[in-house]
This record gives C-alpha cells, structure tokens and sequence, in this order.
C-alpha cells in the first residue's frame, strides 16, 4: 500500500485497532487473511455483483447473523503469494451510528477503525477512497467515497423504483391520485403520506419531484386541452352548404384564418371542428385540435401546422386588436400573443378558426342577391372586428405575389430586376431631399406662409368684419358706436411687435383653416387694419376710461345652493364665463406637430415615453421627440438594433389615435375635439367648426365614456360614508330607465317563468351623502321579470338591499333618508333609518276632513 500521497492527518496506516467498544462508528474495515480459492469462485461471483443478488454471496463476503441495520459494503480482493486471497470490506452503515461492540458481533475476519483527521471531510472520504483503490487486485463496490453525495436521479430522486416499469406506476399513481387541493395543507400532507408508506408506487421518491409534478398538473387544468377525437365528418354537413360555400372557401385556408360569426345554435362550432380535424389530417397529424374561450389559455403551448387552434365561446369584440391580427394572420412567419408570464404561439400555415357571436344584423335591400356589397359586410362584422380602415396602399398586381409569400412559395423570377429599380428609385428620392432645404418645400399639403398686408386705418371700416373676426367677436353693421374704450397703457417698441405679431398669427390662423383655405386658396393676401392696440393708444388720450365693474352684491347674481359642508369655489365662483382653462382652442390648433406632444405631455394627457421600453420589442429604450421625415411628424425611436421602430407619442393611448389616409386626423385636431367634448358642444357644431366627420366625434364619444367608465368604477371603491364617529345624512333611492320585451329572445328565455311575464326593466340604486355630491354610488338592480301591463318593477327587494346597505353603511354612523319602500326598514348597525313621506295626511279637525303637509 502506498501511503506516500496520503497526508499526515488522514492516518498513518490505513487503520487501527479497535480503541473503545462504546464509541460509536459509520464506517469500518473487515479483514480476511487465507481465504481459500474453494471458498471464493471468482466467476461465480462476478454474477452475483452483474445480477445484484445479494444474498448469494459466499458467507466469507457478508456480515455474520442477520443484522438488522442498513449497510453498504465495497469489496477489494489480493491475491496472496501462497495462492489464497485477502479480502478487505469497507462497510457503511447508511442510517445511524452504532457502538464497535455491536459491529465487532458481525465481522468475519479482523476489524479496522478508520482514524479520521482534522481536515475537510469530503477530501478525506476521498483521500481513503483512493488509498483502497491503490490496492489492485479485484474489486467489486455497492457505493462509493467519493460519488456518495452525487448519486443520480433514477435513485436520489425515485428511491426503489428503479425500472421503467415501476417508474410508470408512480406516474399513473399521481396522475390518478394525486392531490390538486393546496389548501389546510391537504396537497403536503398527500405528498408525506405517500412518499413514506409502505406498498405506495411513489415510496422514496423525492419530495420535490412529486410537488413538481403536482404542480405540472395544476397548471395544465389551466390550459386548452387537446382534444384527439371527434365524431363528425364533412357527409355530416348539408350538401347545398357543402358544394355552394364550403368547396369554394376550402382552398382559401391554406393562408388565410376562418372566422365564423352568426346566431348562436346554428352550428357553428360542429362546423369548425370538423373544419379542423379535416387540416390536421390533410398537415400529416391524426386528427386533433385545441380550443378555448379566450387567448390567454392558448399560452405556453407547442401548436404545428397539424394543431388548429379555436376560439370559441368567448367575446372576440374584447380582444385586442393586435392579438386579433396576430391570430388571423397565418400567412405570417409566426404568430405571437402576449399573455401572462409567457406568450401563445402559433406557426405559419397552421389553421386557426374564430367563432364568436357578435354580428350586426343589418336590413339586406335584396334578399335574393348571391352576395352583398363590401361595405355592408364591413359594417356586418364590426361589432367583432372593431375599426377596420379603408386604406389600402399595395396595387392589385402585386397580390398575387403577395399572396404567393404567405403560402411560402418559390421567389418571383423577376425580383432580382424589381430591386435592382428598387434601389435606383431611392438613390433618387435621397438625392431630391437633400436639395430641399424648408419642410414647407418638402411638404407639398402644407401652405406657403401667409402675407399679411397692414392698411392704413382710413380702411378700417372696409375690413373691421375680419378683423373682428380674428378677435373671435361678431360685427354688426347695423349697430350703432362701440362705447369709448379705456385708455391703453404707453406702447412700448417691444409691445408694439407682440401685439403686431398677436395681429398677424389671429390671421395665419383663420387663413389656415378648412373653410377659408378652400374658398380663397393658397396664395391669397390679407387685408388687415392696423393692430386695435395702437389706435387706442393714440386715439383715446383725450377719452375718459369707463371703469370695469367689479362684482358687487345685487338682485341678479347667481344663486348658490345652500350645502352643509365647507366646500371649496373657484376664485370666480360659479359664473362660467369668468372661468379660465389652462388650454384654450387656438392654442391646440395653432401648435406645431412638437409643441402640441409637449403641451399635451405637461398636461399629463399623454405620458413621456423618453427612457421608456419599447412597448415593440420590450428590449431597447426609447429616444427623445426627433422628427421622422416621411411623415413630418415628431416620435420616439427604439434604441435596439434589431428594432428601431418609430413609436407615436400617443401610441396605445385611450382617445388619441393613429391612421393613414383620408379618415385620418392629427393631434391637435383630435386635442381640440376632447377639448369640445368636455365643454359638451353639439356634435353638428363641432362638424361645422373642425370638420370632422361625425363617425369620428361618436368614436371620440365612445371612448370618453368607456374612460369615464373605467374611472367611476376606480373611484367607487374609495368612497366611504360617514366618518364612523360623526352622525351623517346619507340618502337612498332607486330609479328605472328602460323595459325591454325578452319573449322572443333566446339569451334571456330563463328568466321567463311563464309566457306571461316577458318585460324586464332596467333598474338603479343609488347612495349619495348629504353636501358631497362626489359620493355618488351607482348599483344596477336586477329586479323581477313582470308582465306586460306591469306599471314598473316595483320597489327595490330586500334581498338586494340588504347587500348593498350592509356593503356601505354598517357601523358608519349615518342617517339613511329614504322613501317608504319596506326595503329600507331593514336593522343595520350604524344606522338610523328616516322615512321621507311626500304625501298629505287627512285628518279630522272640528268635524271637517284637511289635509295636512307632511312633517
């Protein structure tokens, strides 16, 4: 043995004696000398070690007894020089420590106590496990030194079960029995119980593996299931349906997606299911699919070509418009949804199918026409599609090419020549910009500048209704003389250009407007009358100013409402027309393509992309406002190079949006119609004055309200009554606004419990604290179905009141006024009920019956 490499602290030989019986021990050597070659067949026992059968080993080679302990051995067989052997036994008890008086009971031959050093414990378990290796000879070993803390994962991780079939077993186990539920621990205490008892499939398998796998199958009950069988073929369809829709539409799915939009119970989904199953034979599959209800169950999942994908039973019309572009394009590369944690999806050429109810029925003018316009079919599927715009700018020939590419076909035979003009093209559009030097130049929709020609002021009168006009007031001919007007202050040289420069862009402004660029061109010149500042400064040294009155108490002011709580008025009270804006409509429609972004930035309308993500690649940064040339207008700027998309100040904004073509608007032009919606201007007016086309205003509409909406709905979750301390007045009412007849409508036949009750009303309940009008809570009522000739639908029920009262007032310290419906008499602590009685009482008094008001 050589002990030349060993350290010192490990051991001097490679054993001692047994020093103390009581001491306790993990591993030890047994030594046997003279064993005879009758004793030990060495062939034999080479079979024993291939098969591991244990218990076939010579009597030499084992523990003496039957020891009740758990234990390792590696064995190292010399052969002698008088041709017997020596056999040495590493022994490792597993699970616990036992005394050298019980181990000396079990040896065979001599026993060894290894004498540990004081160094680390890994390196000495090797530095031992080397020095037995050193022997030579045959060795046979159940474990070893050095890997005893690497073991694999067939058996650190599985315990016993060591074949695929037991393996198997554990699995089916778990997938049959497993325990979903985590809560009171009941998933842990499964997982414990089953690991460690006797006769399970999955005994000694390791914790984390069976959490895992339990957790694996949690998160697959969250997905659409693959569903591998469906009964229904093409002959199950109707055969006018077959050869006069369905053969002419097959070839189109190759590349495109289908949509199926319609009443519910017609067969929509039978149809796309089989439409599935059909693509995934026809891709090489077996004939499967998934579908769900909405995109985010899609996540995750691996889809081929021989996978559809279907939407169905959910509400299309909610969906993104990017996720629905993503799902229908399958002429596309890929298809990827952004969804929780993770994304969906989808290849190239794989089918995907949406059905969804969501349709406008419109009025066909002839029901007999094979086919309908392109305009009405728009607007069919608009309530599921959403905005589709107009603006198409390829040329027809090219989409027979383009239509080749999402097919993945060959390249055109001559697209080597198209790039070759391609290249040439934009060598000469990039020489033309360079010798252009003025956006007005580049830019040929925008007019040149304006010439305002300044007239003496015996011109005045001439010209006096333009000018008024420009200061926003009306002339009327037939008037008589403007009051004096007040002395001007001294007009100073710096004073003089503002209000020439004022003068002049009033004008540039109403020249640059729709209605006067069309009736007097580009070209045209002005005439003004000279600024009315500088006449009144020279003019009106010799008049006596007509001081402005102030306010001053007097019959005719505004009457205010008494309120019981201090709250805070404006500097000018309640007259709006002394009520100033930060923003005022000229300045929206005179501000440049850069000082619109930045003044609806400081105004926290829209948000400051700079050092944002982009929202595109969600990898680079976003730039600073720079001008992108093509469009004239200012954007941000991805900074990753494999990105480098130019993103709007308004991108994904909820009432600013983006377009291409006629129908498209600009930012000031949609800023200045939020800021007529908000001062709640006629919809014709706001046509005449911006000329805007009305679909554009009741989509401004629309999306006001869906933000006023969402904003009421965060706010009513703030609102508390009462402060718990102090006695508050808090009243309660409901209202109804609309009936509706359901007899004939498929969605709301369950709530029908005879033919005779069809009318169902829309009913609101509302709390508002006395002197807070912003405490304001709103909560729709689903009140009984009632028959036709039902006055209304009555009262609100207890039943509803009772949750919405308990919600809002319990333990809060408020007066309830209410009307008389036995509703509101119902006991919750915190509050005092008062019923408010509109009607008169009759009494007798002196023998005549009077009514009495109410007290």
């Amino acid at each position: 043995m050589v002990l030349r490499e060993l350290h010192e602290h490990v051991c001097w030989s490679y054993a001692t004696w047994f020093s103390s019986l009581a001491q306790l021990m993990t591993h030890f050597l047994d030594v046997s000398y003279d064993v005879t070659k009758t004793d030990l067949d060495i062939d034999n026992l080479k079979g024993i070690f291939k098969s591991k059968a244990w218990s076939d080993l010579p009597a030499i080679m084992k523990l003496k007894g039957n020891p009740n302990f758990d234990y390792k051995t590696q064995y190292f067989i010399q052969e002698q020089s008088n041709g017997n052997y020596t056999i040495i036994k590493h022994v490792y008890l597993t699970k616990q420590r036992f005394p050298q008086a019980k181990v000396e009971a079990c040896a065979t031959g001599k026993l060894y106590e290894i004498a540990w050093g004081h160094g680390n414990k890994v390196v000495e378990r090797k530095a031992l496990q080397w020095m037995l290796e050193q022997t030579g000879g045959l060795q046979f070993r159940q474990f070893s030194l050095s890997t005893e803390k690497k073991r694999p994962v067939a058996s650190s991780a599985m315990g016993a079960t060591s074949t695929e079939d037991d393996q198997d077993a554990g699995w089916d186990f778990i997938l049959e029995h497993g325990e979903r539920d985590r809560s009171q621990l009941k998933q842990l205490r499964w997982i414990h119980k089953n690991i460690n008892r006797d006769g399970s499939p999955i005994r000694g398998w390791s914790e984390k593996l069976v959490q895992k796998a339990l957790d694996s199958l949690a998160n697959d009950n969250c997905l659409a299931k693959l569903i591998t069988r469906y009964d229904l073929t093409v002959q199950d369809l109707h055969p006018n349906f077959v050869e006069n829709i369905f053969q002419d539409a097959i070839g189109l799915l190759l590349d495109h997606s289908l949509w199926l939009m319609g009443e519910p119970g017609v067969g929509k989904t039978p149809l796309a299911r089989i439409t599935a199953m059909l693509f995934s034979r026809y891709h090489g599959g077996d004939g499967n699919f998934r579908t769900a209800e909405d995109f985010d169950f899609f996540r995750g999942l691996h889809f081929g070509k021989s996978t559809p994908a279907l939407y169905d039973d959910g509400d299309v019309s909610l969906e993104p418009i990017k996720k629905k572009k993503a799902f229908s394009d399958v002429g596309n590369n890929e298809g990827i949804l952004k969804e929780r944690w993770t994304a969906a999806k989808f290849v190239q050429g794989q089918l995907r199918i949406v059905i969804d109810n969501s349709y406008a029925e419109l009025e066909v003018k002839n029901p007999d026409a094979a086919s309908i316009s392109h305009d009405d079919f728009v607007n069919m599927i608009k309530p599921a599609i959403g905005h589709i715009p107009s603006a198409d700018i390829l040329v027809d020939e090219c989409k027979p090419r383009f239509n080749n590419y999402k097919k993945n076909g060959p390249p055109p035979c001559d697209f080597d020549a198209r790039v070759a003009t391609e290249k040439a093209w934009l060598d000469e559009a990039l020489r033309v910009h360079s010798n252009k030097h003025t956006l007005q130049r580049h830019y040929s929709n925008i007019l040149p500048e304006t010439v305002i020609k300044m007239e003496a002021s015996e011109f005045e009168e001439n010209h006096a209704g333009l000018a008024m006009m420009c200061n926003g007031e009306a002339l009327d001919v037939e008037a008589d003389s403007p009051p004096p007007r007040p002395v001007a202050a001294p007009m100073t040289p710096e004073r003089k250009i503002k209000h020439e420069k004022f003068e002049q862009d009033n004008a540039t402004f109403l020249l640059k407007s729709h209605a006067w660029s069309t009736s007097l061109g580009a070209n045209t010149t002005i005439e003004l009358s000279p600024p009315q500042a500088d006449r009144a400064a020279s003019s009106s040294l010799s008049q006596n100013p007509i001081p402005t009155p102030a306010m001053s108490d007097s019959d005719q002011m505004d009457a205010v409402k008494y309120i019981c709580e201090n709250v805070a008025v404006g500097p000018r009270g309640v007259r709006k027309e002394q009520a100033k804006w930060k923003r005022t409509l000229l300045q929206l429609l005179m501000a440049s393509n850069k000082n619109i972004v930045k003044m609806l930035v400081a105004d926290r309308i829209l948000p400051n992309w700079k050092n944002k993500v982009c929202p595109r690649c969600e990898t680079g940064t976003l730039s600073e406002l720079k001008l992108h040339t093509p469009s004239g207008q200012y954007k941000h700027r991805c900074s990753s190079r494999a990105c480098h998309v130019w993103i709007n100040p308004h991108h994904l904004h909820q009432l600013f949006t983006d377009g291409r073509g006629t129908g498209a608007q600009s930012l000031q032009m949609q800023s200045s119609l939020v800021l007529m919606k908000l001062l709640r201007v006629p919809h014709p007016s706001i046509h005449l004055l911006l000329d805007i086309n009305h679909k554009a205003i009741e989509d401004m509409e629309k999306r006001l309200c869906e933000l006023r909406r969402v904003f009421v709905d965060k706010e009513e979750k703030k609102i508390v009554f009462g402060d718990g301390k102090n006695w508050k007045d808090v009243e309660a009412d409901e209202a109804t606004f609309d009936k509706r007849d359901i007899s004939n409508e498929l969605d709301f036949k369950h709530l029908m419990k005879n033919k005779n009750t069809t009318i169902m009303w829309e009913q609101w309940a509302g709390c508002i604290q006395r002197g807070h009008p912003q405490s304001l809570v709103l909560q729709r009522l689903t009140p009984k179905v009632n028959v036709k000739r039902a006055p209304g639908p009555g009262a609100i029920r207890r039943v509803e009141w009772k949750q919405i009262g308990t919600k809002l007032l319990k333990d809060r310290n408020v007066v309830l006024h209410t009307d008389s419906a036995k509703s509101y008499k119902l006991v919750i602590p915190g509050v005092i009920h008062d019923r408010v009685v509109h009607c008169r009482k009759r009494v007798k008094k002196n023998g005549k019956y009077v009514h009495l008001d109410p007290s």
